[in-house]
Formats: structure tokens, C-alpha cells, sequence
């Protein structure tokens, strides 16, 4: 879950334990993603269908973003660096060159762009291999976690980041700061995510394991390894917007759906093991992260930096009364020196 959250489920950070907690954070993620790899059903149980249609409308706004970013570049730029992370099957990246290979006016633009497509996942990469190779562009791979590769990466050496579906994995904002350095001045950063507060109490998981059918023994312990003080507190913080409650109906629709499709599976209990948990906010939560981190999100700053690329305000919500997906862009501003 959120760092940020992390006291309301009774865990202290503390400078001794923070680095040891954000490592814990990373290994328990990786080892999802290799769960998954080693099985692939479980990411076909984790893909309903609207959560695949908000995923790729996502994806098109990323994409309509990067591609008028660059249409703005032109010919100022020798190279123009796009790096996804994770590349997934490389939604945004393939959009993106299909559109410009598409514009019979901006094709050329093409042979100035780079992609650098990132993930963890071997099996993912193979894909990413073949299907950017089909689109004849100019890309490579890396096969490392993407704080690997951002670490590695020479400071400003890139000009446009996108991360679709991933951010919510992340439980510390650290993270952010290194997209940060790896971004050339006035570099963007493109995010669409899901969003809510349902990890920010544990009240929450809670009431979605009795929703799922979980049994008493199993509701007993996860009580006493929370606390039951916990689970019988205020809750949720009451202050959050209609879209933000909204959000967090919609998360317990979907992982109710999950449960549904797992449990119709027929598949042995130790191959439908599903993490759950993910670390994440509200997308005002993931704004203020970002401003944190250096970014700004002033839509006007934006235009004035890329004259001529059409952009919609933003952020924008991929449903108008929910705020779960959402489909922001922040442009990185210059860190005072001294």
C-alpha cells in the first residue's frame, strides 16, 4: 500500500527502517510480476472487460500527447528520446508510431525518435521485440526493472516518459525523482493510471474480504494481524471528493468481479494466489507527489513549452464521475541551484 498510508495499518517509518521497507516494497512487487510470468492465467483473471477498454483509452490519450509533442520538437531535436516503462506490450509506443507513420506529412519525424521500452518481464520483452520490429523503428530493449534502468541512464538523456498501469505499484515516491534526473530539461512525463484510496485503511480490505465470500476463520486472522483497533476505527478518510468514493466502489467492483473469475476458474488454490494490495492514491494525492518531485502540471507551461501541440486540459478521467483512471502530464521544471 502507500507509504503515505502505512501508519494507518500500523507500520512506523522510521530513517533505520525506510530503506529496508521501500526494498521489502520492490521484492513483493517483482515477485508478483514473476508469479504472473510463471503463470499466465493470472493476468488474463486480473483483465476484465472494462478494465481493458479504460487501459486503451488510457493509452490513446498517452498517445495523442507524445505525438503531438513530438509533431512540436520537429526538427529542433537531432534525436528525440520516448522511454516506456514498463513496456507491457508497448501500447503507447505502438500508438504512437502507427500515428506518425500514418501522417504522410510528419513520417519523416519518425527517423528522429527513439524508443526505449523497459521491463522486467522476459516474456513481455520478447513480445515488445517482435511487435516494435513489425512497426520498422528505432527502439531497443532493456531487461531490468525500471529504477535499474533510470539509475543507469545519464542525466537529461531523455525527453519524454510514459508509464501506463504501473505507478500504483509504487509505494514510495523516491521513484519520482529519478524519473526526474533522467529527464532533459523541460522533458515530459506522461502517466495513466488507477487511482483511489482503497489501500488507505485497512477497513477496506476488510469489508472486501467478506464481499468475496472469504471465510470467518480467514476474516478472524487477518483482523489480529492488523489489530482489531484497526479494523473497528473511523475508516476511510472522511474528507475525500464524490469521484475519490466513487473510485474506491469502482475497486471493489472490479476485485469483486476478479473473485468472481478466479473462484469459476477451476485452477488449484496455489496458482490463484492474487496480490491484491497495490500502493495506490488519489490522483490529487499523485499530483502533489509529482509538484514534490520538481514537475509542474500548468497546462499553460505546457503550451508554451511544445507551441503548436494541440493538448486537452489534463488531467483527464477516463470515466467523469470516477476518479480510478485518470491520464495526466507534467513537464519537469529546473531545480533551484545551491
Amino acid at each position: 500500500m502507500p507509504s503515505s498510508a502505512y501508519h494507518r495499518w500500523g507500520i512506523g517509518i522510521t530513517d533505520e527502517n525506510r530503506q529496508w521497507l521501500m526494498e521489502k516494497s520492490e521484492f513483493y512487487y517483482l515477485k508478483d510480476v514473476d508469479d504472473r510470468e510463471a503463470n499466465p492465467r493470472l493476468v488474463a483473471l486480473q483483465k476484465n472487460g472494462q478494465r481493458t477498454w479504460l487501459e486503451t483509452s488510457m493509452a490513446s490519450h498517452m498517445a495523442q500527447i507524445v505525438t503531438e509533442i513530438i509533431k512540436s520538437l520537429g526538427d529542433s531535436r537531432e534525436m528525440i528520446s520516448v522511454c516506456e516503462l514498463p513496456a507491457g506490450d508497448c501500447k503507447v509506443s505502438k500508438e504512437v508510431a502507427s500515428g506518425l507513420q500514418g501522417d504522410s506529412e510528419e513520417k519523416s519525424i519518425l527517423d528522429s525518435v527513439y524508443f526505449h521500452l523497459v521491463d522486467y518481464s522476459h516474456a513481455n520483452l520478447s513480445s515488445v521485440k517482435r511487435q516494435m520490429a513489425f512497426h520498422r523503428i528505432m527502439f531497443a530493449t532493456h531487461g531490468m526493472t525500471d529504477g535499474e534502468f533510470l539509475d543507469k541512464e545519464p542525466e537529461g538523456s531523455l525527453d519524454i516518459v510514459v508509464s501506463l498501469s504501473h505507478l500504483h505499484h509504487k509505494s514510495f515516491p523516491d521513484f519520482l525523482g529519478k524519473v526526474h534526473r533522467a529527464l532533459s530539461d523541460e522533458g515530459v512525463f506522461v502517466i495513466g493510471d488507477w487511482h483511489s484510496a482503497i489501500w488507505d485503511h485497512p477497513v477496506n480490505a476488510y469489508k472486501l474480504l467478506k464481499r468475496i465470500g472469504t471465510d470467518e476463520a480467514t476474516l478472524k486472522r487477518f483482523m489480529q494481524h492488523v489489530g482489531q483497533d484497526l479494523i473497528m476505527s473511523a475508516g476511510p478518510r472522511p474528507n475525500l471528493r464524490d469521484e475519490e468514493w466513487q473510485a474506491i466502489t469502482d475497486h471493489f467492483a472490479y476485485w469483486d468481479d476478479v473473485a468472481r473469475m478466479v473462484k469459476g476458474a477451476g485452477e488449484p488454490t496455489r496458482l490463484q494466489r492474487l496480490h491484491f494490495l497495490d500502493a495506490s492514491d488519489t490522483s490529487e494525492a499523485r499530483r502533489q507527489k509529482l509538484r514534490s518531485a520538481g514537475f509542474t502540471d500548468d497546462m499553460e507551461k505546457i503550451r508554451t513549452a511544445f507551441p503548436g501541440a494541440k493538448l486537452v486540459d489534463y488531467p483527464k478521467r477516463m470515466l467523469n464521475n470516477s476518479d480510478q483512471s485518470v491520464v495526466m502530464v507534467f513537464l519537469k521544471e529546473k531545480r533551484p541551484r545551491g
